[in-house]
Parts: structure tokens; sequence; C-alpha cells
């Protein structure tokens, strides 16, 4: 679920953490926006409303596989995982454009989440840096 909501939004081996709880959402239908922004600015470039379903066991991942899963580019790594409560943070690398790197930080709860990242692209030989927001509740039965 959640490598299909990244490959939606743009073209995108982890680090072990010490054992961390799950992250823990409630598993159903989940509906999203997704924004991507230039670094700062206040106007989305692209905004999607996407809807999907969330296994159960989508929903109970640890943290690195969760890294894992948005590291899902060609060659792209996840590294520098961290969780902290209900905050997830992490660090991907790509060495193919477009995406080059990103800096990810999920607060998730039993029923919504958000994700926010910083990414650079490659976009026609120069470097873009980007904001995304990924913004979810879940909204029922699948």
């Amino acid at each position: 679920m959640l490598r299909c909501l990244i490959a939606s939004v743009t073209v995108m081996a982890f680090t072990p953490v010490a054992t961390a709880e799950p992250v823990k959402l409630n598993p159903g239908n989940w509906s999203m926006v997704v924004e991507v922004m230039l670094d700062g600015g206040a106007e989305a470039l692209n905004r999607q409303e996407l809807s999907q379903c969330m296994t159960a066991r989508d929903a109970s991942m640890e943290p690195t596989d969760l890294a894992k899963a948005f590291a899902g580019g060609p060659g792209c790594t996840a590294s520098d995982v961290a969780q902290n409560g209900n905050k997830v943070t992490f660090t991907m690398v790509c060495p193919n454009p477009p995406i080059s790197t990103g800096y990810y930080t999920l607060i998730h709860n039993f029923d919504d989440f958000t994700m926010t990242a910083d990414q650079a692209m490659e976009v026609d030989g120069s470097t873009v840096d980007l904001d995304v927001k990924i913004t979810a509740a879940r909204s029922g039965a699948c």
C-alpha cells in the first residue's frame, strides 16, 4: 500500500534500528491527500486525492520496514530510521534521477497520519527542492 502511494506521487537496504514498536494503524479503507510543493511554496504544484485499502500487515509495520517501503525506487535506500513515540523519521537516498534525497517524518495515530518530506529532485539537469505532504485518515472498511 505505501509503495503504491509514493509511486503515484513521484517516481521514487535500510540500516536496522534497535527493536522498535510497530507503527500501529487501523486496517481498512484510507482516504489520502497528497500535495507536492516547491520548497517553501504555499500552493501545491500537484494535489491528488487517493483512497486505498490498508491491510492488517500494512497497518502494523516496523519503522525500518515502513522506511524500506517508501524507499522503493531502483537502488534507493533508507537510513537513519528513528522512532520517538508516534513519530518516525528516516532519510532516503537514490543513486538515479529524478529523486536524489528525501528526509521523511511520519506522525501517526490509530486512525490518521501525516507524512512530510523534503525531497531533492533532478529536473532538466537542475536540482529542485520539493515539499511533499501526505494527510491520511481511515474512512471505513475495505
